[in-house]
């Protein structure tokens, strides 16, 4: 039994290099959808200044999810929200370093480190959705991703709600929060790809899938793909939980199968 668990964008990028006579295309790779559907969310970071200090060195502690059934004004699910935790110590910063150069221009007088100090970050993301040419393959011996953002409308809803948001708490307590209104925000580029998934979807159709509902191969028995490559479709929060729930539903697949 082979279980293959590398991550969405490199397990599809195993499987498509590991084409031979029988497979030409890769393994298990007939339906063409190997490394196809790429999803990975729209995420955005915002800033917000506050008026007292902190030590830009807190856990995430705050999440939203109000938005994610819409508002009075769009049906459609928007997205979740987090807190990045402190500045000085959250990874999405340093996969953003152009949000605080942007705020160092607008303040000038604030350095990096009284800026992470007097500042809260906000993670923003919306679920992408399902499209065959958002994909990982190889062109020679280089692995490209193509993607292009969809589901746009929903995440520009989701940050400008937001950001009415910390103005309306901003104008209630400016002895907590600057009120200069500037709220910089910048979008994850390509290199961000955390959160992937979708790339070897699974489904009861070997033409509309890649694995069958155990997340096994449709055309090689005893290969499995147990990552975040499975999803068929995306949320706007972390894949991680239903990953390790899918993993002990597949590892109970395999203590029956083997016996």
């Amino acid at each position: 039994m082979i279980v293959l668990a590398c991550g969405a964008v490199n397990s599809a990028a195993l499987l498509l290099r590991s084409a031979n006579e029988k497979h030409p295309n890769g393994i298990a790779n007939s339906s063409d959808l190997v490394g196809r559907n790429l999803m990975k969310q729209l995420l955005s970071v915002v800033v917000q200044v506050s008026a007292t200090s902190n030590s830009g060195l807190f856990q995430r502690t705050v999440s939203v999810n109000d938005f994610y059934w819409g508002d009075q004004n769009y049906t459609y699910p928007m997205g979740h929200i987090q807190n990045s935790g402190g500045i000085l110590q959250d990874v999405i910063f340093s996969e953003a370093p152009p949000v605080l150069s942007l705020v160092t221009r607008v303040l000038p007088d604030f350095g990096l480190r009284q800026l992470a100090t007097r500042s809260i970050g906000w993670w923003l993301q919306t679920e992408d959705l399902p499209n065959p040419n958002n994909r990982v393959h190889w062109v020679g011996e280089k692995l490209h991703l193509d993607y292009e953002p969809n589901n746009v409308e929903a995440h520009d809803r989701l940050v400008y709600r937001w950001l009415e948001v910390l103005r309306a708490v901003e104008t209630a307590d400016s002895s907590l929060f600057s009120r200069t209104g500037i709220h910089p925000r910048s979008d994850m580029p390509i290199q961000v790809v955390a959160h992937q998934c979708g790339t070897c979807r699974f489904g009861a159709d070997p033409s509309t899938s890649v694995l069958d509902l155990n997340c096994r191969t449709h055309e090689v028995d005893n290969l499995y793909v147990v990552d975040s490559s499975f999803f068929p479709a995306n949320a706007s929060v972390s894949p991680a939980l239903t990953v390790i729930a899918n993993a002990l539903r597949v590892g109970e697949h395999l203590v029956e199968r083997l016996g």
